[in-house]
């Protein structure tokens, strides 16, 4: 078999197989990307048993073998391929143990690995619902995650994970992600199919990488108990999600925020990062990463200080207020530098019942973003 193809259309399918490879030496089969010619496609299956990905070439390629396949370990391929110097490669089977690699100026072999014993993969999703989403608001999320949000979410919790929800109110979806200390709030007309699932964040980061490349303006979820198949394009991605319940946010959204004021962007972010400094400095505080918010009714004072290093005191003003009396604030400083930066608009609204209670963040030119952010016990 000699196949020949795209260099930049070859690594950036082996790209995005690799992400579901595993090269660990537990089962070394799973470090390998199967390759399957068939007529008029060429498909690349990649799996760590817990997810699994197929990525599918149309007329991308030339083949003068039909109906082959051969199993590689797909990120020393890709490792070679992308030092290769030709727009074209060339990948042909020497035997049943061997692959070359070629341009015009260099050739290599590479051992096969046996694919006799690669798990079995289906992609059957047809009984499956269809959850349809607009890239646009995948793209806004993922922009707009929140700082708290992890990464290495523990598995045996859902803190940490994003909440995706089109069935608890008609013809809406929310997008909510918490820590039990602070929430992220995503609310919009929805027209699609009902459903609620949590993705981790590590897999909605790569749904958005999928969102930068296609072309398409929507992405594809097919769900079945906790299973989500991602089609973006040709191609197929497969992950089993959380079965743990989310928890519950409706107490916080119902409750009164009678207080309200407004205060310009760019002024609150300039007096954070002069408070930062102090607020954050390496010591054995027990207040580290927290400022002192004092809300007047024309004014906040902003107050970071270190025992080991001194204090800062800031006044600065409020463009907008219905506040007659004075109210206390203990505020990581990191959270709320990171919240005031997702919006766009220039004027922020903040919104709280009384001292010490959550403190909501709004922005009246757009609805659909909301923050809500528990201030520290004193």
């Amino acid at each position: 078999m000699k196949l020949k193809i795209n260099k930049n259309k070859l690594l950036k399918s082996l790209q995005l197989a690799n992400n579901f490879t595993d090269d660990s030496n537990i089962n070394p089969i799973l470090s390998g990307i199967l390759f399957k010619v068939t007529d008029d496609k060429l498909l690349l299956t990649s799996s760590n048993l817990n997810s699994y990905s197929q990525i599918t070439l149309i007329n991308d390629f030339n083949c003068d073998t039909k109906n082959t396949s051969f199993l590689i370990k797909g990120k020393l391929l890709y490792e070679i391929i992308i030092n290769l110097s030709s727009n074209e490669i060339t990948l042909e089977i020497i035997d049943e143990s061997t692959l070359r690699i070629s341009d015009n100026d260099f050739s290599c072999n590479l051992n096969l690995l046996s694919p006799s014993s690669y798990p079995a993969i289906s992609f059957d999703c047809k009984d499956w619902l269809n959850f349809e989403i607009s890239k646009k608001i995948l793209l806004k999320i993922s922009n707009k995650m929140p700082l708290f949000v992890s990464q290495d979410t523990d598995k045996k919790s859902t803190l940490g994970e994003i909440l995706f929800d089109s069935l608890t109110e008609e013809n809406k979806i929310k997008i909510l992600a918490t820590d039990s200390s602070h929430l992220f709030c995503f609310e919009d007309q929805f027209n699609g199919n009902k459903t609620k699932f949590t993705l981790s964040p590590k897999l909605l980061s790569f749904i958005n990488s999928l969102c930068i490349d296609t072309k398409s303006d929507v992405i594809n979820f097919y769900l079945k108990n906790n299973k989500i198949i991602i089609k973006n394009d040709n191609n197929l991605f497969f992950y089993t999600l959380s079965e743990l319940n989310y928890p519950s946010t409706t107490k916080v959204f119902t409750r009164e925020y009678p207080n309200i004021f407004k205060i310009n962007k760019t002024t609150l972010i300039n007096a954070l990062n002069r408070a930062f400094p102090l607020a954050t400095a390496v010591t054995q505080d027990n207040d580290r990463n927290s400022i002192k918010f004092t809300i007047k009714n024309n004014s906040i004072s902003i107050l970071s200080r270190s025992v080991n290093f001194g204090e800062c005191y800031e006044e600065i003003p409020i463009t907008e207020s219905n506040i007659n009396k004075s109210y206390d604030f203990k505020i990581n400083v990191k959270f709320l530098s990171h919240i005031i930066k997702c919006f766009d608009n220039d004027i922020i609204t903040f919104n709280f019942n009384k001292e010490n209670h959550p403190i909501l963040f709004t922005d009246e030119k757009d609805p659909t973003i909301k923050f809500i952010i528990m201030p520290l016990v004193n």
